[in-house]
């Protein structure tokens, strides 16, 4: 499996996502071949080496007619769609222009169906997106992480006036995701590269342990310092996961010491955050300051949730401190499904390695035939996963 990993040492645009993908060996005619389809005005492509910085990379310009300045979200899909390229890939084009059109919808205060701006409806925009999608596919890439996100600061002149940075679309775009601050002022993160990130990356985080295949560098048209995107080309190392039985997900964990609390509060709050949508709940007992006995709870929720259940947890048990660590785990997908077992149909989880009885299952029927759960829990696993040996009632690889 074929990973690109993002450093947006400078930030990112739509240029400089498609300056790093041809800097990691995409072929320019082969991703004009596929542009050649586009009903849209003349057009040209300049791909040069940046030689005179380091470390030494490509930047790419457009040469376009700028007869038509403006478009409408649907005109836009109705380009799209002409061109001769399988529906995974307009598909995928598609939503990120949706992302685009959203977010300045909510920037200006209209409805997405009359977003007519500059930044989406300019041609080079139209290609920067699609080459980009198409240059991924034509790269054999199978997924993306990335860093965070650089932001920028001041304000920037544009069509609508004076806007301060990141714009409003930026920010409302690059919600839920890893960024970073910086004292330089200009334009780091464009919407177009924050709408791309947001469509296209499926983690943010530390780069995953893996073999480096290739590095490339993404300039922007900017001459400041470190204006450009790195990107590393992966293979996931050996010992990681390289087949789908895996999936490498960043969640955030709230850890907060509570001594105050009596079991019984502590019990409904964990009750209460499962039914919020945590992932999981632990508690375990702590000794604090002044020789006090405590617990210490800790919750795993969704990356980008954590601030909704700390004021949950503010509220509901009147901790003062809560401390938010984004991190990242490795989970085994598994389907929630009916089977059938010796004792008729039950629900089970089933995954890539094999097949588990639901716990409230083996519950049911341990009450209703008057048998140990454990003897239930064997019994159910064996039928279940009948190529596997098993000891105290749980599956063991042969």
């Amino acid at each position: 499996m074929t990973t690109l990993y993002l450093d947006p040492v400078g930030g990112l645009s739509g240029d400089m996502w498609l300056a790093l993908l041809f800097d990691l060996g995409l072929e320019p005619d082969r991703l004009i071949d596929y542009w050649r389809s586009l009903p849209i005005e003349s057009w040209r492509l300049s791909v040069d080496n940046v030689l005179d910085r380091c470390p030494v990379g490509k930047q790419v310009r457009f040469e376009i007619d700028r007869a038509i300045e403006y478009r409408y979200l649907p005109e836009i899909e109705k380009v799209i769609r002409a061109a001769s390229w399988p529906d995974a890939i307009q598909q995928q084009i598609l939503t990120v222009f949706d992302r685009l059109a959203d977010a300045e919808a909510e920037a200006h205060g209209v409805d997405r169906s009359e977003v007519h701006f500059h930044e989406i409806g300019a041609v080079d925009t139209i290609l920067d997106i699609s080459g980009v999608v198409i240059g991924l596919h034509l790269l054999g890439v199978d997924s993306i992480y990335s860093g965070p996100i650089l932001l920028g600061k001041g304000t920037i002149q544009t069509s609508h006036g004076l806007l301060a940075l990141p714009s409003p679309a930026t920010a409302s775009l690059l919600r839920g995701t890893w960024v970073r601050g910086s004292d330089r002022h200009g334009e780091a993160t464009t919407p177009t590269g924050a709408a791309l990130a947001k469509s296209l990356v499926s983690q943010f985080g530390p780069m995953p342990t893996a073999i480096v295949d290739k590095i490339g560098y993404g300039y922007g048209q900017s001459n400041r310092p470190a204006n450009f995107v790195r990107g590393y080309l992966l293979h996931l190392a050996q010992g990681e996961a390289t087949d789908n039985s895996m999936q490498l997900e960043t969640i955030d964990v709230l850890t907060t010491n509570i001594d105050h609390a009596s079991p019984d509060e502590l019990g409904f709050a964990i009750d209460q955050l499962f039914q919020l949508g945590a992932l999981d709940v632990a508690v375990k007992p702590i000794m604090m300051k002044k020789n006090r006995l405590a617990h210490q709870l800790e919750l795993i929720v969704q990356h980008g949730d954590g601030s909704r259940f700390a004021s949950h947890l503010m509220h509901a048990l009147g901790t003062l401190g809560i401390r938010l660590t984004p991190t990242q785990r490795w989970v085994c997908p598994r389907k929630e499904e009916l089977a059938d077992s010796s004792f008729g149909p039950i629900r089970i989880k089933r995954t890539a390695h094999q097949i588990e009885p639901e716990h409230d299952e083996i519950a049911r029927l341990s009450r209703t035939h008057q048998r140990p759960y454990r003897e239930i829990r064997a019994q159910l696993n064996a039928e279940l996963n009948p190529n596997k040996r098993v000891r105290n009632g749980a599956c063991k690889n042969p």
